[in-house]
């Protein structure tokens, strides 16, 4: 027995593979393009660039796409650390290329440094994330274990996040502020000069 598809169905099912069939040649296209910019000067290299710069979001999506950047490597895709990878590579004899900085990428990730930057990046994102808890402090305070900070500073911290107007902040935040304050107490205090004894 034949089972016969109406006439409407036929016509969406044509529709549907022609549709397909386009979509993937203009990605193929898209990707030839791509590989044909492998050999170009990024803008980055003549400018001084801002993250919403139209024309540096151009660099950043052609590394995207020939570079095939995980979501922790994109972190590195910023103007000034491009910047400085370009020119560390420039004054080894490379040119100025994208091809340049994804070879530089490709060497990198087989590095221990590498591991050592994703491990930061994953500690930074838990700290954005999580909220400041005084009754889970014995388990996060493994995240600031890795930042560095000793006992007394565990210490100092925790005192410091159990203020009321620390609440309600994630441990980024927390952590920033904190910093900011220990900073302001560490400051050198400015010299005030003695006018009386200035010879007139």
């Amino acid at each position: 027995m034949k089972i016969q598809l109406p006439a409407k169905n036929i016509f969406t099912l044509i529709f549907q593979v022609i549709a397909l069939f386009i979509a993937g040649a203009s990605y193929s296209q898209q990707i030839k393009d791509y590989k044909s910019m492998l050999d170009e000067r990024p803008y980055f290299v003549d400018h001084q660039v801002v993250p919403a710069d139209s024309l540096f979001l151009r660099d950043v999506d052609i590394l995207k796409h020939l570079g095939s950047f995980d979501n922790v490597d994109l972190q590195l895709l910023k103007g000034n650390v491009l910047k400085e990878i370009m020119a560390i590579e420039m004054e080894k004899g490379r040119t100025a290329t994208y091809r340049t900085i994804i070879d530089f990428m490709i060497d990198y990730k087989k590095t221990p440094a590498y591991k050592d930057f994703v491990d930061g990046v994953l500690l930074y994102k838990e700290l954005e994330n999580k909220k400041v808890n005084i009754k889970n402090w014995e388990l996060d305070k493994s995240l600031f274990i890795k930042l560095g900070f000793v006992q007394s500073d565990l210490d100092d911290f925790k005192d410091w996040i159990t203020k009321e107007q620390n609440s309600g902040l994630t441990y980024k935040e927390a952590y920033i502020r904190y910093m900011k304050e220990i900073d302001a107490m560490t400051a050198p205090t400015p010299v005030k000069r003695d006018e009386s004894t200035i010879d007139k």
